[in-house]
């Protein structure tokens, strides 16, 4: 049978921050799709994929309607003439994979077309009675079913007999008998990764596992995987590596599982294999804080590990306890911080809108997401508490629940978006992830808060010493928020959308906040400044500040100059002290004097920043000037009033100690 998989399209949030971007569709590895191909494949099938987002980023249409778009994707599945359609399912893009199905089923009404995934399995009966150009769901786990399913249907079988559907018959939708998990997960074959374009730069995700046995009451996962940890053999999940790290080069991964660590026993012999085979590789996986310890991250970095998602969702003890995550905060912090001190990079989430979640309760979450922030995290995540479907939470809160409307999409119209939010408000028991949970006083801070996180991490800084200076976690959210209901316009770009900021806006947002406190708090200037250059030095944005531009005398000896990627600035205050400060959380921050340079400097891809007193201050910045070493020795001779043989031998000789001490360290370069 010829199969063609496809991915749902997945909206690129940056794109929407940014005033010189258009909104567009970022593609990805969709690897539970290429488990399913290479299922199909053994036992000689043809597959191919499609990826609606690498399509539409390269063949969007943004003039004229929607719709035109729908229709390209299917014609150029439908190019294949395959027999079977399957379509992966996502919460928020679902509504486009239900218009390229019904576009595939009107030119082509032989095909069958199917879903699977956790948005159809969570409400298979509601989706097939409202969309009826799918034919059937594939229920959970999907590799064994869909093997099955391809088979009755070249046999003429009866669809009733294949375990883990939900089909339609003589006019009724019917589940067919559940199937079992597959038991051992080393018996699926390698992911097809050849259907895919992989760079040896790329970050590749591969599936480690599947299941988490932890039961929180927001996670759409508890009832796909039904609570069950498993995890690949070490060395089936080695075998996986090495195949990626010869076939393509890649050395950077993502092991992709709920919660990784939360068997130890099989993550040290992981470590122990991959540490066996001496694979030179980097990785990264998803955990929780009270599943790891640093005794095991330590195990862990030796075998790799360099990164780790760390789900914390709340900063309020009661809602930890009522949504069954029952984390100990200080726990987590205190394991952050020593994974920080060891090289690790921690990626923080965060969600506001709980069932019933009160001003105070949010108030603590943003006092924890300051906290992350000072404790060096990669990066603090926020998002509004999605509904989704079948889920311990959504199962006690169903009738509670309102439509947002609030969501990133592609570019529509204004009637193209109505008649969108229409079909989602119409149907909530298929589009519950675009409602939101009642809370207590609180729906001004779950809207737009998953836009706002980006802006926050890149100012970080800036955002939480006007935090603290004001001893308030949500001054600059809310304040951002009023300005942003003050503007009370739609998108800049899309007329049809709420327009929830830019990183521009924003960045003239916290200089208004800035000017408005400079008298009482005048470093924030200087912090505000520091965090701007760092933004424009890690965003690969060309360009040399010169602070002592005298005229270049002789071009002759040899030559300093300022290394590339580096920048220098002089502040009145000591930036990395004030940082210190904010970091230790036990005080807002205050001036701290400083006279001298510093550098931003890009290090391996991180930044690195150097702080220059006195001597070395005045040769790192006439370094920008790319001076002849007999040229700075005559400057500063000229400063200092030197004369006398002696007197300029002195001096040359201490530019020469300096100059040898700063080209040590990589922030200069003698030509």
């Amino acid at each position: 049978m010829r199969v063609i998989l496809s991915s749902t399209p997945y909206v690129d949030y940056g794109s929407w921050l940014s005033e010189s971007r258009v909104p567009r569709t970022i593609g990805y590895i969709p690897i539970g799709l290429l488990s399913l191909a290479s299922v199909l494949r053994d036992q000689n099938h043809t597959v191919s994929l499609f990826r609606v987002s690498a399509f539409w980023e390269e063949h969007w249409l943004h003039e004229g309607p929607i719709g035109a778009n729908y229709e390209r994707a299917a014609d150029a599945i439908l190019i294949e003439s395959p027999d079977l359609v399957g379509f992966s399912t996502e919460y928020y893009t679902f509504h486009h994979v239900a218009k390229i199905a019904a576009e595939i089923k009107r030119r082509s009404p032989r095909t069958v077309v199917i879903l699977g995934g956790p948005q159809a399995t969570a409400t298979p009966e509601a989706t097939l009675k409202l969309f009826p150009q799918f034919d059937l769901i594939v229920r959970g786990e999907s590799e064994v079913t869909l093997l099955d399913l391809v088979d009755a249907l070249e046999s003429d079988r009866p669809l009733a007999d294949v375990p883990g559907l939900c089909i339609r018959t003589d006019g009724t939708l019917v589940r067919t008998a559940s199937r079992r998990l597959i038991d051992s997960l080393d018996t699926l074959p390698v992911p097809a990764f050849d259907l895919v374009p992989i760079a040896a730069t790329d970050l590749v995700s591969i599936e480690a596992g599947r299941g988490c046995p932890f039961s929180c009451a927001f996670c759409s996962t508890n009832n796909f995987w039904h609570r069950r940890y498993r995890i690949k053999s070490p060395a089936r999940l080695c075998d996986e590596l090495e195949h990626l790290q010869q076939t393509y080069g890649v050395t950077n991964f993502s092991l992709i599982h709920d919660c990784l660590t939360a068997n130890r026993r099989e993550v040290v012999a992981l470590c122990d294999e991959i540490t066996r085979r001496q694979l030179a590789i980097s990785w990264g996986c998803s955990s929780r804080t009270d599943t790891m310890d640093v005794e095991l991250a330590e195990l862990m970095a030796a075998a790799g590990f360099t990164n780790v998602y760390f789900g914390l969702e709340s900063g309020d003890p009661d809602t930890q306890k009522a949504i069954k995550k029952n984390l100990d905060l200080d726990a987590s912090f205190s394991l952050i911080r020593q994974l920080r001190a060891r090289g690790v990079q921690v990626t923080t989430p965060f969600m506001v809108g709980f069932p019933g979640e009160t001003y105070p309760a949010v108030k603590h979450t943003f006092s924890a997401i300051n906290r992350a922030l000072m404790e060096d995290v990669f990066l603090a995540q926020i998002f509004a508490t999605a509904p989704y479907g079948d889920t311990p939470m959504l199962e006690s809160y169903t009738g509670e629940l309102s439509f947002s409307g609030h969501f990133i999409d592609v570019s529509q119209s204004a009637s193209e978006v109505a008649i969108r939010d229409e079909l989602m408000r119409e149907n909530p028991s298929v589009f519950s992830g675009h409602f939101r949970y009642q809370t207590s006083g609180i729906g001004h801070l779950i809207e737009g808060a998953d836009q706002f996180f980006p802006l926050m991490n890149e100012y970080r800084y800036t955002y939480t010493a006007l935090n603290q200076l004001s001893d308030d976690p949500l001054y600059v959210f809310e304040k951002w928020s009023e300005w942003l209901r003050r503007s009370d316009r739609t998108n800049s770009k899309l007329a049809s959308f709420r327009h929830y900021g830019t990183f521009e806006e924003f960045q003239a947002f916290l200089h208004h906040l800035i000017a408005f406190r400079s008298d009482e708090s005048p470093f924030l200037t200087d912090l505000f400044d520091y965090e701007n250059t760092r933004l424009r030095l890690t965003q690969g944005t060309s360009f040399r500040e010169t602070h002592n531009p005298h005229l270049i005398g002789e071009d002759t000896g040899p030559r300093i100059r300022l290394a590339p990627a580096i920048v220098l600035k002089r502040y009145t205050h000591d930036i990395l002290a004030i940082i210190e400060q904010m970091r230790r959380q036990d005080a807002p921050p205050s001036a701290v004097p400083f006279d001298g340079t510093i550098a931003l400097a890009i290090r391996d891809g991180r930044l690195t920043v150097y702080q220059s007193t006195g001597f070395a201050a005045e040769v790192l910045a006439y370094s920008a000037d790319s001076l002849p070493i007999e040229d700075l020795v005559y400057r500063v001779s000229s400063r200092q009033s030197v004369a006398g043989e002696d007197a300029v031998a002195s001096i040359r000789a201490n530019c020469l100690e300096t100059i040898t001490s700063l080209e040590s360290t990589g922030l200069i370069h003698v030509d």
